[in-house]
């Protein structure tokens, strides 16, 4: 072990490198530091202002960008977006349009001259996905429906007229048997005539108050070509549901996320042109596209829903259309997991049609794909219900999060997300407020960028750089939430050596991969919302001591990524793990991953696994033998890593061997790092980051004050990098 001693008010940065085969850094990696080159300095959000540019406002702002110190910018021209706020100037041109598209090609060739990078938000609105276009059929939509109940035995007719103020596509028509609530006779409004064609209702939560349903018909092929639907329904009680889709109101320029099709369309339609404009500068200058977190349609339906259904569930969702109107489909625990199932189909839809199709196109173009796709989202809309946050963050080539100023963060996913999804760059929004305008300046913003770099982010983009003509005075116009920095700025000429601080760091924290001992499994369900720390370890016995750091793995990740090398848990792109923990959330849990985990074990790995056992599996996909599955494995697992009586307690104290490897249960996490001699990674007061690049150790260290900090690695001379002088 190392020790360092030093009284440091600043974050710092502490190399440690073998004395025989590098007894001192690099040169390239010692000029890097001493002033980081324009591809790992930071970018800025560049706000347009309802196209409140001019060729030589493009030309100041850029070039001021550049000899402040950024290394590129994200363009952002949003309609419409909470201007109540702070009131912009009248529109200069519209969004998308010749003279709007001619200015664009101007501050690209400007960045290139200049050595910018830059990524294009593909949106006229923050939040969402829309241009200056009515999309049509391609608008997001939900799902409708609509019921009239009847007594069988009888022939039963009705017009199905189409709603005539909205696009409207029939989905099914479907009648259910059931028992008459309470006893009682239909009401009495109920006639063979029935009404299916008004009083439309969203989509529904389940209804305790309905009875189970006994009996699904499905109808939709008794509807002749004049809309008219005829049916002799046997006796019994019968609800006859009627289910459609409809655009969504006040959505007509936004496009439907959960259809490929739709998202290609609007690819086309404004990317397309895009790269077009950019020439030859698309892909060196013109590097990525975006979208930020989402803030638009909550879609419930998509024209080829039920094909994605049957392909990613494995089993037809028509029958069970029925629980979405709060019916019980035979009893209310199937129901749930049918219900289950749709909202992470929307959610996959939503992941894969929308963030997974931009990044394969801008691939395509030459261009990565960044997004804030891990939120902050609001957990009770449908397509987020079932949602895996660190699922959506993978779909990009560099994740993105965000974090304010002074104390709200979204980092840590995002970071996570990058290490197990093998991407290099790991970004967040940062500095973003909405406290007093210009209240914000590098003395107070510089432990939030800490805590970031320590978080795992290693780019930073600027939130805000505001376009602002030099014929709007000072302090001009600004976007309505941000730390604002920008000529206009008072402090503007000061703000290179802050730069330059985030450019070093940035530098070194790009230098190998993050050094993690633990990857740790809780279910496919991860999400995290405002919050320094992760959803893992609140309990005593689990939490990782001071000094150790970890990833959350998914079951993506788990069961298609990760594999044994010797004795650790590595990922293709080069990430190791010391240990897997399975420590689980909620008792539903796929049977896939309980079967890479026993093969893990088996192949060599240490697992330690938590006290809650799984006892079913989520969802109806294979049911019932999907929950036999989850039994039998949980009972493999938990059964061999837990003694079976006192006396064999005190020989399994090591743990269970599995093969090669070796399940233990009911003991901290410490406890098992101590028994593979797996020291703190680093001990002391302030808070840190470990990268290891080749034979060389990159500790990001940051706190005030003095304290005697212990290192994990031997053998190596340490070296004192500080980011403010270089």
């Amino acid at each position: 072990m190392n020790t360092f001693y030093s009284r440091l008010a600043v974050a710092a940065l502490l190399l440690l490198s073998a004395p025989l085969a590098r007894p001192q850094a690099s040169p390239s990696l010692e000029e890097g530091f001493r002033s980081a080159p324009a591809a790992d300095k930071p970018w800025a959000y560049w706000w347009w202002l309802k196209g409140n540019v001019t060729p030589e406002s493009i030309t100041r702002d850029l070039e001021a960008m550049a000899r402040a110190g950024f290394g590129g910018f994200l363009m952002f021209d949003a309609r419409g977006y909470h201007e109540d706020h702070v009131p912009p100037p009248p529109s200069r041109m519209e969004f998308m349009s010749p003279e709007w598209r001619i200015l664009l090609k101007h501050s690209l060739k400007e960045a290139g001259r200049l050595g910018l990078q830059a990524s294009v938000n593909l949106s006229s609105c923050a939040g969402a996905l829309k241009g200056p276009w009515q999309v049509g059929d391609d608008a997001p939509k939900k799902l409708v429906w609509t019921a009239a109940e009847t007594r069988g035995a009888q022939l039963l007719t009705c017009d199905l007229r189409v709603p005539q103020d909205k696009r409207f596509w029939d989905v099914a028509v479907l009648a259910v048997r059931h028992e008459a609530p309470g006893g009682a006779a239909p009401a009495a409004a109920a006639t063979p005539a029935l009404d299916l064609s008004s009083r439309w209702q969203d989509v529904a939560a389940l209804a305790a108050p309905l009875p189970a349903v006994l009996e699904v018909a499905d109808l939709s092929s008794r509807v002749d070509a004049r809309g008219r639907l005829a049916w002799r329904a046997p006796a019994g009680h019968w609800t006859v549901l009627r289910f459609g889709c409809v655009t969504m109101e006040n959505h007509e320029y936004d496009v439907d996320i959960l259809d490929r099709k739709a998202v290609t369309g609007h690819f086309e339609r404004m990317g397309r042109v895009l790269l077009q404009d950019a020439g030859p500068l698309a892909g060196r200058t013109l590097t990525h596209f975006y979208s930020v977190s989402w803030e638009g349609a909550a879609p419930t339906w998509t024209l080829a829903i039920e094909k994605e259904f049957r392909r990613r569930r494995g089993y037809d969702l028509r029958p069970w259309l029925p629980a979405l109107a709060g019916f019980a489909v035979k009893d209310r625990a199937l129901s749930e997991r049918f219900l289950r199932d749709y909202y992470k189909t929307l959610g996959d839809c939503f992941m894969d049609n929308f963030y997974g199709t931009l990044r394969e196109l801008s691939g395509r173009a030459g261009l990565k794909w960044h997004s804030e796709s891990g939120g902050p989202w609001d957990r009770k809309l449908a397509a987020f219900e079932q949602a895996d946050q660190l699922a959506f963050l993978g779909r990009n080539d560099m994740p993105q999060g965000e974090f304010w100023w002074p104390r709200r963060s979204l980092n840590r996913p995002v970071a996570m997300a990058a290490h197990i999804y093998g991407r290099p760059l790991a970004a967040a929004e940062a500095f973003t407020h909405m406290a007093q305008h210009w209240s914000a300046y590098p003395a107070t913003l510089k432990p939030r960028a800490d805590a970031a770099f320590c978080d795992g982010i290693n780019h930073l983009i600027w939130h805000t750089f505001t376009a602002s003509p030099p014929e709007l005075g000072k302090p001009g116009s600004e976007y309505f939430a941000g730390t604002h920095l920008n000529p206009n700025v008072t402090w503007w000429p000061q703000a290179g050596p802050f730069l330059a601080y985030l450019g070093r760091s940035q530098f070194l924290l790009r230098q190998g991969r993050f050094v993690a001992d633990v990857c740790v499994y809780v279910g496919d369900r991860n999400y995290l919302n405002w919050d320094r720390g992760t959803n893992w370890g609140d309990k005593p016995s689990l939490r990782l001591p001071r000094g150790y750091s970890y990833d959350l793995v998914n079951t993506e990740v788990l069961v298609e990524r990760l594999a044994v090398r010797g004795d650790d848990l590595a990922l293709p792109d080069g990430m190791r793990y010391r240990m897997l923990v399975v420590d689980l959330e909620d008792t539903a849990v796929p049977p896939e991953a309980l079967r890479k985990i026993l093969k893990l074990a088996r192949a060599g790995a240490t697992i330690v696994l938590g006290q809650r056992q799984p006892q079913r599996a989520p969802g109806l996909a294979d049911y019932p033998r999907c929950e036999e599955a989850v039994r039998r494995l949980a009972a493999q697992l938990w059964g061999a890593a837990l003694p079976a009586s006192a006396s064999a307690a005190a020989a399994a104290e090591s743990g269970a061997p599995v093969g090669r490897g070796r399940l233990i249960a009911g003991r901290p996490v410490a406890d098992a790092l101590r028994q593979k001699g797996i020291l703190p990674d680093f001990e002391g007061p302030w808070d840190y980051t470990h990268r290891r690049d080749g034979d060389t150790e990159v500790y990001f260290i940051s706190g005030q004050g003095s304290a005697e900090c212990a290192f994990r690695v031997s053998g190596k001379e340490p070296e004192l990098w500080d980011p403010v002088t270089g």
